[in-house]
Formats: structure tokens, C-alpha cells, sequence
């Protein structure tokens, strides 16, 4: 009898193969002082928070000079100055925006600091930068999501994982919009992904992130991209959906689970998550529908649901302009 076995060796991808500096979009390096990212374009480094997740936002960067030492110049006028050569106009979504940063009233890295064309719509980055909205998140709010339609996590993690999988076994994951980690718990105890990376704009909710995974024993200290053999734990980022702090084409797929109403400009969110992923690759994003009344028709219900929304922390969609984004 002759047995034959057959190995599978997944080659674990760096650190700097999948990050990206969020102003450039430039590869990052480990700084010299091990305390960070470093880009080597702009000089900005970026570090980790409290031992728990990689700030990569746009306006986190602190300027190095060629000699590694920081800036004498203070934080937010150095990396102004460096988005401010760096960044394009036109990807703001919002033309007074436009027109403030271009009389010079504003800042590009004050705005950046809230999140791409700031909280336009439905429910914006500053609700859940919020620690309490980050700790009831799952402990009441999620499960409210039921009365819209949404199924319930197994079931949603289970279409996910359907439509993901084929393009993105033992691949990069990232689980952008996070929130306290629900996902990305999920996805990390699978085993079915090389790496998880869990991305939102929140501070609070990362910090709730690391704290779940590690009561549910998903937490390595120190654990990375480069270290792990595999998804010992996840990569938590703090990043802007709208400038996704990954290299183009670093990404196997994508997972963002009642997200896009949060979205300060989900058209451009939608043109970063095509960015960052590999030929093939595949994302999967939820939110919230308009009811389909009878009778109705969709410039109806957006005129009729559109007032509700005005007044309620949920921006519902019709299927049409979701269409639309892409």
C-alpha cells in the first residue's frame, strides 16, 4: 500500500507588503526605534496605542526628520503640511470642504482628523468613538438589528464566509468597520485566513476589540502580520475607510458587516476597498434597506424614508443607489 501526503506551505506576508502610509499611499517600513511605521516618502511614522492596535489615519503621522529624530515642528502643523502636498482635492465628496481647505480655513489634517467628508450621514464616526456606545455594541444594539432584517450573526458570518472563502482561504482578511470585534472573532477562529486585520476609525472600539478577543483567548501580545503563522490573532488598525491605509492589491478580501450608513462617503469608501484589493479578490458589506411597501415605487419610498432618516441615527438604502456606488 503507498501512501502519498501532501503538504500546503503558505508563505507569510510582511508587514510591509500589505501597509501602506495613508498620506502617500507609499510602502511602510519598521522605524528605526522599533517604536513604529515609518514612511519613507513623507516622513511620517506612525505607532501603536497602548500595546493594542497601529494607528495608521492620515492625521496620526508624526514627522521624522532624515536623522530619525522628531520634527521641532508640533504634530498637527507637521503633518498637515506633509497631506497638504500629498493629498488630492478631489477626493472630497463635499464641495465647501473643498473650498475651505482650498482658502486656507481649514486644515486638511483637522478635517482628516474626523474621518473623510466629516459626519454627513445615517450614523458617523464620532457615535462610536463614543466608549459606551463601543461597550453596549453587543450587549443590546447589535441584536436590534434583527428588527431590520439582518439574521443574526451566525447566519450573516455564514454568508460571508460563502462568498469569501473562494477567493480569500489562507489569505489577507480585513475586517474593516469592526466595531468591538463580533466579526473578527469569528473570522480569527475559523483558521481559515493566513491574517485578520480589524480596521475602524474608533478608538473605543478597538480597545473593546482587544479586550473580547482576549476573554476569548484570540489574543497573542505582540502578535503581527510578519510574526504569526497564521492568524494567531488579529491586527488591529485604526484607519479611515475612505483613505485605507493597505498597498493596492494586498488584500485577498474584505468584510464590512452593517457598515456603509457609517460611512462619511461610501462612494469613495467603495473606490478604496477596489484599490486595495487583489485581482479577484472579494468584499462583502451589509446595511440597512428601505421596507419594500406595496404599491410604492423607489423615488416614493426615498422621498417618504429619506424624512425618517433625516431624524434617525439609521440611513437606510434602495437597492438602486447602492447600485449606483459601484
Amino acid at each position: 500500500t503507498t501512501t502519498t501526503t501532501t503538504t500546503t506551505t503558505t508563505t507569510v506576508k510582511p508587514l510591509e507588503s500589505i501597509l501602506c502610509c495613508p498620506v502617500s499611499f507609499e510602502p511602510l517600513t519598521a522605524s528605526n526605534d522599533g517604536g513604529g511605521v515609518r514612511c519613507l516618502t513623507t516622513g511620517l511614522q506612525y505607532g501603536t496605542v497602548e500595546d493594542t492596535y497601529l494607528d495608521l489615519t492620515p492625521a496620526s503621522g508624526t514627522l521624522i526628520a532624515a536623522s530619525g529624530v522628531a520634527s521641532s515642528q508640533d504634530k498637527p502643523t507637521a503633518t498637515n503640511d506633509q497631506m497638504q502636498s500629498q493629498l488630492p482635492f478631489d477626493i472630497y465628496a463635499v464641495a465647501d470642504t473643498i473650498e475651505k481647505v482650498s482658502q486656507g480655513r481649514v486644515r486638511t489634517g483637522e478635517l482628516l482628523r474626523e474621518g473623510y467628508s466629516g459626519d454627513s450621514m445615517g450614523v458617523g464616526t464620532s457615535t462610536f468613538r463614543n466608549p459606551i456606545v463601543s461597550q453596549i455594541y453587543e450587549r443590546g444594539w447589535r441584536q436590534s438589528f434583527a428588527r431590520a432584517g439582518f439574521p443574526g450573526p451566525e447566519k450573516e458570518f455564514e454568508r460571508a464566509q460563502k462568498w469569501l472563502l473562494p477567493a480569500a482561504k489562507n489569505g489577507i482578511l480585513v475586517d474593516a468597520s469592526c466595531g468591538s470585534g463580533l466579526f473578527t472573532r469569528k473570522f480569527v477562529s475559523s483558521k481559515d485566513y493566513q491574517q485578520v486585520i480589524a480596521l475602524d476609525f474608533s478608538e473605543s472600539m478597538l480597545r473593546e476589540t482587544a479586550t473580547l478577543c482576549k476573554d476569548n483567548k484570540l489574543w497573542e501580545a505582540g502578535a503581527s502580520v510578519a510574526a504569526s503563522g497564521g492568524s494567531v490573532s488579529p491586527l488591529l488598525v485604526r484607519g479611515d475607510i475612505g483613505r485605507l491605509p493597505f498597498r493596492s492589491g494586498a488584500v485577498d478580501g474584505l468584510h464590512a458587516g452593517a457598515a456603509i450608513h457609517c460611512w462619511p462617503s461610501p462612494a469613495l469608501a467603495l473606490t478604496e476597498i477596489a484599490r486595495v484589493l487583489k485581482p479577484g479578490g472579494r468584499a462583502v458589506l451589509s446595511t440597512f434597506m428601505n421596507p419594500q411597501l406595496p404599491f410604492t415605487d423607489e423615488k416614493f419610498r426615498k422621498a417618504f424614508f429619506g424624512q425618517i432618516s433625516q431624524n434617525s441615527l439609521i440611513r437606510a438604502w434602495e437597492e438602486g443607489e447602492l447600485k449606483s456606488l459601484s
